[in-house]
């Protein structure tokens, strides 16, 4: 007969080892959004008004942040990407370029925080980015509800080369020429 002692040092293991958070996974539509830039990629964009905006990736990072419970996870921990780009012309060394989170199996938030800090976000409800967008072949179009001056107002996303051209709120449009 098993004695009381065991059971309760099995009972007390098991309800350590499933305490701990659910770990979320990108699926392969975010997964592609992350893959389109590798380290070293270099982004050269031209406007209208023949100005160049160049941006070199510089970090790119998957990962599980570290656990909070309650406060800050609850139940899932949310797998992160970031990828971040350097502009030395301009002093920046190391900008916040794109975030992707999975907060859990049915939400993933992306960020775009390019040229000095102009972000948007998107977050999704159902399973897959399944973002407010429209898609135009191979490519996506992000606009942006909010218009503040000074930031990108729509960006198009091509699922190959990503972010293949963007327009300002003032209407200054930028294409990728590389």
């Amino acid at each position: 007969m098993i004695s009381s002692k065991y059971i309760y040092v099995i009972l007390v293991a098991l309800l350590l080892t499933s305490c701990g958070p659910k770990k979320t996974e990108f699926n392969g539509e975010e997964l592609d959004f992350i893959d389109t830039y590798q380290v070293g990629d270099t982004l050269v964009f031209k406007s209208e008004h023949d100005e160049y905006n160049t941006m070199t990736i510089v970090h790119k990072q998957v990962y599980y942040p570290e656990y909070i419970p309650i406060e800050v996870h609850g139940k899932y921990l949310p797998q992160t990407a970031d990828i971040r780009y350097s502009q030395p012309s301009r002093g920046f060394d190391s900008l916040k370029f794109m975030t992707m989170r999975k907060r859990n199996p049915k939400e993933s938030s992306l960020y775009f925080g390019f040229n000095g800090g102009m972000e948007l976000f998107f977050t999704n409800s159902e399973i897959g980015l399944g973002l407010d967008e429209i898609l135009i072949g191979d490519t996506f179009v992000f606009e942006m509800n909010e218009q503040k001056e000074g930031r990108v107002q729509t960006i198009y996303w091509h699922k190959d080369k990503g972010i293949a051209k963007y327009i300002m709120v003032d209407g200054t449009v930028w294409n990728r020429i590389n």
